[in-house]
């Protein structure tokens, strides 16, 4: 059940209005800054935009602060930071882009005038998601042509390996993660497989109602197990949380919300019983054991179209609207 009178389970901290239209965001690990990359117009012309902005307090209250402002050729449609799931070390402040005219860019986030390494022709079209894992020194992307393409970051002139979406008519690769050893794909049309990476075949598929928005793996002590559970989330109003036993895929548990759109849903970092929902009608939910435990309105009528933890700080979010703000939420709910 919700409490709305409990204000301190999920509360909205602090915001800003940004001057560019943000299509992802992620937290800069060991940093209290977050990186937005979307698009903006310079002298008539369209072009990607990156922001660093800072999270801080001053006289006490809190702020955020615009540290950098950068941009490339093409709109950027989405991000990821190479994250070490069990240390931490300069290859942290990597991270990757996909943009719309299908390049990947790869940048250093605290020299973020022009990238470290692109490749401009990875994908027919728009890279609608992307996912890295640094242990393996791998990125993969999914584009609005359908494939799912592995990369090895440290050359990115070609991919390693290109996955298809095992069925009939091509769609867009809205969702993508990875843990490593496996990658898990969603698709406009409904499609989710899960694609082994050491032998590049397809361990498991199925078709859910509604394309798929969001994908995420829980993790326990650090790590990320697909056996464990992962979040599925839909453009029909559905949350799926899934598990891969034996090459089977199962539906552990299937909640149905308000709004149609759900953008995007996330575990609590190391904590699998705790997750959140953003959703198309403005509206952020927090569950805990499948409960929900609060609905919190960020931005009526504009959808939350992306969403992240902070790696370090439990409880420290952060979003985007489509609606161009920038939001910081706190949660102390830590078990």
């Amino acid at each position: 059940m919700s409490n709305d009178n409990d204000q301190d389970v999920l509360c909205n901290y602090v915001s800003q209005r940004l001057t560019s239209s943000p299509y992802d965001l992620k937290w800069i690990p060991s940093s209290p800054c977050i990186l937005t990359v979307g698009k903006k117009t310079v002298g008539g012309v369209v072009k990607g935009d990156l922001k660093i902005h800072k999270f801080e307090y001053i006289d006490d209250k809190p702020k955020l602060s615009l540290e950098y402002e950068g941009n490339s050729i093409s709109p950027l449609r989405c991000c990821s930071f190479m994250r070490s799931s069990t240390t931490i070390n300069n290859n942290e402040r990597i991270f990757v882009t996909g943009d719309f005219s299908g390049s990947l860019l790869i940048w250093d986030s605290d020299k973020i005038n022009e990238p470290m390494a692109s490749n401009s022709n990875t994908h027919q079209g728009t890279i609608s998601s992307i996912d890295t894992h640094l242990e393996s020194n791998i990125i993969v992307t999914g584009g609005k042509d359908s494939l799912v393409c592995l990369w090895d970051k440290r050359d990115i002139k070609s991919p390693i390996y290109k996955y298809t979406c095992q069925t009939k008519e091509n769609s867009n690769c809205w969702a993508i993660s990875t843990n490593g050893k496996e990658i898990i794909c969603g698709y406009e049309n409904g499609q989710l497989n899960i694609f082994d990476i050491k032998t590049n075949s397809l361990k498991a598929n199925t078709r859910l109602k509604g394309g798929i928005s969001s994908i995420d793996i829980s993790s326990i002590n650090n790590v990320q197990d697909i056996g464990n559970e992962f979040l599925v989330s839909t453009s029909q109003s559905l949350i799926c949380k899934m598990k891969l036993q034996q090459d089977k895929l199962s539906i552990v548990k299937e909640i149905t919300t308000d709004s149609e759109m759900v953008w995007s849903s996330k575990y609590f970092n190391n904590h699998p019983s705790i997750y959140t929902l953003m959703q198309g009608d403005g509206n952020a939910y927090i569950y805990k054991n499948d409960q929900l435990l609060k609905k919190l309105s960020i931005s009526k009528n504009s959808p939350i179209i992306s969403f992240d933890h902070n790696p370090e700080k439990l409880g420290l979010m952060s979003c985007i609207t489509l609606n161009k703000q920038l939001f910081v939420l706190l949660s102390p709910l830590t078990s």
